[in-house]
């Protein structure tokens, strides 16, 4: 008997199957602090897409930055 088999993968990517906000909070803090001097950015910021955050606190970045990386070099944050 022949079986087919099948690999199937589930992303997660609005916290639903894993809790991510306070992970997002904690980023988007931390964000606030080095490059707007704002506390408290974590929270203004949520519910709004990425591209609303960029024009509306990020004006100054050139389009394409946007969704590059426009944050500092060594500002704290580990992408392991």
């Amino acid at each position: 008997m022949k079986t087919n088999s099948q690999i199937v993968a589930l992303f997660d990517l609005d916290g639903v199957i894993l809790d991510t906000e306070s992970q997002y909070t904690i980023f988007w803090e931390q964000v606030g602090l080095d490059y707007l001097g704002k506390a408290g950015f974590g929270t203004l910021i949520k519910g709004q897409t990425l591209v609303n955050i960029f024009q509306n606190h990020f004006p100054d970045l050139q389009s394409q930055d946007r969704y590059g990386t426009p944050w500092k070099q060594n500002a704290g944050f580990s992408f392991q």
